[in-house]
């Protein structure tokens, strides 16, 4: 949240237009305050709270924007876990297949459990 904060803060100071502009017309208002017509402040007035109300829109644009960003890095990031779920969970059958095939191909040491052998590798074979 505070790396966020320093983003968007940097981004303010470094090249904001609309918020240097907005600055300006504050400026104006003030000094229309101070010297101006009642009927000049309240001009100006209307031309800030425009300003404001549109820069407040796009603040809250980027802000959706934001959230939206995160939400997909978040989901992405389950389904990135998921796959890998899934790969480990199909990649132990596949070694036990091919440790069962390597075992089934070599000859069986003990004549008794021969029958055993051949079963193992006819459903070796079958996978």
């Amino acid at each position: 949240m505070a790396a966020e904060e320093s983003v968007v803060r940097q981004r303010l100071l470094a090249k904001e237009a609309p918020l240097r502009s907005l600055s300006k017309k504050f400026l104006a208002f003030a000094t229309a305050i101070e010297s101006g017509t009642l009927e000049k402040c309240e001009e100006i007035q209307q031309e800030l709270l425009k300003e404001l109300a549109a820069y407040e829109f796009g603040m809250q644009k980027a802000r959706c924007l934001i959230d939206t960003n995160r939400q997909q890095v978040d989901e992405y990031g389950e389904m990135h876990r998921g796959i890998e779920k899934e790969m480990c969970a199909n990649v132990q059958p596949c070694l036990l297949v091919k440790f069962l095939r390597y075992h089934s191909s070599l000859p069986c040491p003990n004549a008794k459990h021969d029958g055993k052998c051949r079963q193992l590798h006819i459903h070796s074979a079958m996978f």
